[in-house]
């Protein structure tokens, strides 16, 4: 028996409500915490769920268990295991919006190391000294939104600033020389 369930206005509400909290969530720290995509699967979910009861309504304990069966979802696959909140820019980038936020500084420090310091703008510096100085650079309070950055961030860092041709990185892959290439940035 085919069934194609209609959203009961109850459901239709419940809906916007659980939607329009699951946005909420993300006021205040710079995430986006449901998209429109989001709100199409509590449909989807919802209709599903009527389906298995051959039901041809939608009703409100249908969309409440969608609702449920999503935060469990979404908390399980976007939890930002250094806040411990729910940040979809996880799944969308597979970066949490704070490690891009430090890799952003990470490639900024980077940049002005290479401007400040002669001598490594023209030798090049050895990446564990590179991570020393920003380091110590982080820890003086120049970029106090970064408390502490990871290897994996660093290194994103001079990914990005590789693929920019600033730096170019030469010999070992877990130790490189990091050397300044562009003088115009």
């Amino acid at each position: 028996m085919y069934v194609a369930p209609e959203l009961s206005e109850e459901a239709a509400e419940e809906l916007t409500e659980a939607y329009m909290g699951m946005r909420k969530l993300g006021t205040g720290c710079n995430t986006i915490t449901a998209t429109p995509r989001q709100l199409e699967s509590l449909i989807r979910l919802s209709e599903a769920l009527a389906k298995m009861r051959l039901s041809k309504v939608v009703t409100l304990a249908d969309v409440k268990e969608a609702v449920r069966l999503m935060k469990v979802a979404i908390h399980q696959a976007v939890t930002d295991p250094n806040t411990g909140l729910i940040d979809m820019d996880l799944i969308a980038t597979g970066i949490t919006a704070g490690s891009r936020q430090k890799i952003n500084v990470l490639v900024e420090a980077i940049k002005d190391l290479f401007r400040t310091n002669d001598m490594f703008r023209v030798k090049g510096i050895k990446y564990a000294v590179l991570y020393e100085e920003l380091k110590k650079k982080m820890d003086g309070g120049e970029a106090s939104v970064v408390e502490l950055f990871t290897e994996v961030e660093l290194r994103d860092a001079l990914r990005i600033l590789e693929e920019d041709n600033i730096v170019a990185l030469y010999g070992n892959r877990k130790m490189p020389l990091v050397r300044f290439v562009n003088t115009a940035y």
